[in-house]
């Protein structure tokens, strides 16, 4: 139930009453983020209260062939439901990248991928001294974290793609069963555990293109997965996930309602072959929770509108934007856009940046990627074609 957003127009200087009916929130929930799906952005610190029956429109609700004058108020039209509702919940995962480690963390589970580079010597199943400090600090990461009542704690070898598949298999294998070894070492018998190799059936990035050297060490890797032990606020016992003290990034109060910042760096880039030109003015960043949001405008300098779907600047890569992050100069750690569910098929972002299309015309942009530690005062925003851009503030 809720309005119809479907078989509406708005009309120019019209205000539209809107009614959204999400699956019920956690009873110690006082504030939330609504995301929208446009340049309207994220929404954040709008309070939860406890509702009175079925919401009603307290504007007068407007027809299809209405044009309501400017100034006026009216609502779209609510619709009933003609079967099960098809809401639902989806974990929020935030992906950080490291020099030697990458992680990929949820409310309710984490994995984290350490190169086989820096653990092994090539094409061997020995770990090196290196990968003892390393593992030192992934299992007290993981001692602090996984829950032994779900086990197992996965650990799974993959290589690149040179090589025959037998091979490749067996030297996964055998590379994840020495991190079993070493991780079962420092933890115990609380947990469970399990080795698997993949070999290079499982590619992170794809090989063979200009990028070549770089998606073949991406590919290296052995991964160390767990479920998350879930905590209340100050009792630290079993309790709903909304409550997770360190549900991606680092973890901090929900963040007010709060206007855009004033523009702190601009950059240019063209595009196509009519060398249409693009600019982006970028916005103090700030923290929302767990999570870090990235605030720009991109305004269209002409001399042509071109078709949006030129103008993808989401953070899974693609379109003529690329694939934007955030990054911490001083660790040279890369916080990656968050995605809505394991799959990584949709990402906390509209994903373009061209909803008004004409020449002169300006869109909001944002996303969001794990906060960094609370002493990162400023980031560097890689924006794709338009280049690295250092020194953004995080408010």
């Amino acid at each position: 139930m809720g309005s119809d957003l479907f078989i509406m127009s708005a009309h120019p200087g019209a205000r539209y009453e809107t009614i959204l009916e999400f699956p019920a929130l956690p009873a110690s929930l006082d504030r939330m983020t609504v995301v929208t799906p446009t340049t309207a952005g994220e929404f954040t610190g709008v309070p939860v209260v406890d509702g009175q029956g079925p919401v009603k429109p307290a504007a007068p609700v407007a027809d299809l062939f209405d044009k309501p004058r400017p100034g006026s108020v009216v609502a779209w039209p609510v619709r009933g439901l003609d079967g099960p509702a098809k809401g639902g919940t989806f974990d929020l995962y935030g992906i950080t990248e490291g020099e030697v480690k990458s992680t990929t963390s949820s409310i309710t589970e984490e994995k984290v991928g350490l190169r086989t580079d820096v653990l092994f010597a090539f094409d061997k199943a020995a770990l090196s001294a290196q990968a003892k400090a390393i593992l030192d600090e992934v299992a007290a990461e993981t001692r602090a974290k996984a829950d032994p009542s779900k086990p197992p704690i996965l650990i799974t070898g993959h290589t690149d793609g040179k090589g025959g598949h037998d091979y490749n298999a067996s030297l996964s294998q055998r590379r994840a069963d020495a991190v079993l070894r070493e991780l079962q070492a420092r933890l115990g018998t609380a947990y469970q555990y399990r080795a698997e190799g993949k070999g290079e059936t499982e590619p992170l990035a794809k090989e063979g293109g200009p990028d070549d050297a770089q998606a073949r060490q991406k590919n290296r890797r052995v991964e160390i997965s767990y479920q998350i032990r879930q905590r209340t606020a100050g009792t630290g016992t079993s309790a709903s996930p909304g409550r997770q003290e360190d549900p991606g990034g680092a973890a901090g109060p929900p963040a007010p309602f709060r206007p855009d910042g004033p523009t702190v760096a601009s950059r240019y880039a063209s595009f196509g072959q009519g060398g249409d030109k693009r600019r982006i003015d970028v916005k103090p960043f700030y923290r929302d929770g767990a999570y870090l949001v990235a605030v720009f405008d991109i305004v269209n300098l002409g001399p042509s509108g071109g078709p949006s779907e030129l103008e993808n600047y989401s953070t899974s890569g693609g379109g003529a934007f690329g694939d934007f992050s955030v990054s911490d100069p001083s660790t040279r750690t890369v916080y990656r856009g968050v995605r809505l569910g394991k799959d990584g098929s949709a990402y906390v972002d509209p994903g373009f940046s061209a909803f008004r299309h004409d020449p002169g015309t300006d869109n909001r942009g944002f996303f969001y990627v794990p906060a960094p530690p609370p002493t990162v005062r400023t980031v560097t925003f890689d924006a794709g074609p338009f280049g690295q851009i250092p020194n953004v503030p995080v408010r």
